[in-house]
């Protein structure tokens, strides 16, 4: 496509208009739609996109939406209050009664607030004194509690050695700023632009659509797919740096982003066939099968395959499929460990499907595997993967009999489509 070339956005590209029965919200789409029926982009350049965004935030704030959102201490919503008329038009505080959430909010514990600032203070000195790991013993010991939320985005730029990055640039900063410039390849930004606005969109950084949230993770993915352009972009990666948003900053992002795409061939997940994913497959049916004999039988027998229910687990290391609290701690671990623990995970989460599973069928296997995903207590998750003891050296070996004699029985349900 010619550069120069204009390029008319269509409704069906950017599916933004959503049925509603709701008059307003009907009203207020059909106004988007018309909004981007004049606007012309030519290959989505960055200001062009940026202005987009801005338009839309002004539209989208304008709204009365007369709701309260609760959220939880991670910063997604939790519940919704809606507001009266009569107190949202109120002109004074007199007028506004304050809204009472609830006389058993949780009290501050003072030992445990101890406990934390005193956690807090060990992982600031391990971080400063050993950024390296060189101890990894105590780092691994550590990091199985989870890393106190206060210190966390700066122990993840350390862990991660996102610093590392770029170091070929001589000012990566200028580097990152140099990539949103580029216009980029139209269809990897079309892509990008319509995932940012449905990746964790009960979060508050990114639940307002063209909100600033939804701003900086597009700039972060364009970056990524000009600087990586035999990746581009592929559905899943928007999740990990979303994950990565919630702890760092934008440029922080991009970086940690390039460390874990390039860390234990992650890469290899988003490339052409996906080879990385069959080889997870592989590695994860063998687990299955050494740790559970049985319940791998019976998931095969019932057509439950990795594809079917594990696709995410690895392409998003379960940043689409699990409460936040846990991801949080899985990726503790993960960038102190590597992917034992989304390996570890895997087991955890069949096992604790259910006592009967073996009585269940594929719709109710599945079914099941749901709901957990959406109820799972942390620490039981931790426990229960922590439970399943192999080494970096068994992943390495099932790895190479994948590569060069592989079990066929096992193969066969790995291949990707």
């Amino acid at each position: 496509m010619d550069s120069n070339q204009e390029h008319q956005i269509s409704d069906d590209e950017m599916e933004f208009d959503k049925e509603t029965d709701d008059p307003e919200l009907q009203r207020f789409n059909q106004n988007l739609k018309d909004q981007m029926k004049k606007i012309k982009i030519s290959m989505y350049s960055q200001d062009q996109v940026m202005e987009y965004f801005n338009r839309r935030s002004i539209d989208f704030y304008r709204r009365d939406k007369k709701e309260l959102q609760i959220t939880n201490g991670f910063g997604f919503v939790q519940d919704t209050i809606k507001i009266d008329d009569d107190r949202s038009t109120a002109t004074s505080c007199d007028q506004f009664q304050p809204l009472r959430l609830s006389d058993s909010a949780p009290k501050v514990d003072n030992k445990q607030l101890k406990q934390e600032n005193a956690r807090m203070k060990k992982w600031v000195q391990m971080l400063q004194t050993d950024p390296h790991m060189k101890n990894y013993n105590k780092y691994k010991k550590r990091v199985r509690k989870g890393i106190p939320q206060s210190v966390r985005g700066y122990a993840w730029k350390i862990l991660s050695k996102s610093d590392q990055q770029l170091t070929q640039q001589s000012d990566p900063s200028e580097y990152y700023q140099s990539l949103l410039k580029q216009q980029g390849n139209h269809e990897v930004i079309r892509t990008i632009f319509k995932d940012v606005t449905r990746t964790f969109t009960d979060h508050v950084f990114f639940r307002d659509e063209f909100g600033q949230g939804q701003k900086t993770l597009f700039c972060v993915l364009k970056a990524l797919s000009i600087h990586d352009q035999e990746i581009g972009y592929v559905q899943g990666m928007g999740y990990i740096s979303a994950m990565l948003l919630t702890q760092l900053d934008e440029e922080d992002t991009f970086k940690c982003s390039l460390t874990i795409m390039n860390k234990h061939e992650f890469r290899d997940n988003f490339k052409d066939k996906m080879p990385g994913l069959a080889k997870s497959f592989y590695i994860h049916l063998s687990l299955l099968k050494k740790f559970m004999p049985k319940i791998h039988a019976h998931f095969l027998q019932n057509y439950m395959i990795p594809q079917i229910y594990a696709t995410q687990w690895y392409m998003t290391l379960f940043a689409s499929s699990l409460p936040y609290e846990c991801i949080l701690k899985i990726w503790d671990i993960y960038l102190v460990e590597g992917t034992k623990i989304i390996y570890r995970v895997c087991l955890a989460l069949i096992k604790l499907i259910s006592p009967n599973m073996l009585q269940m069928g594929m719709d109710e296997l599945y079914s099941g595997l749901k709901q957990l995903q959406n109820t799972i207590d942390a620490d039981t998750l931790i426990k229960t993967a922590m439970s399943f003891k192999f080494t970096n050296s068994v992943l390495k070996k099932i790895e190479q009999k994948y590569t060069n004699k592989p079990d066929k029985d096992i193969l066969q349900h790995c291949v990707m489509s």
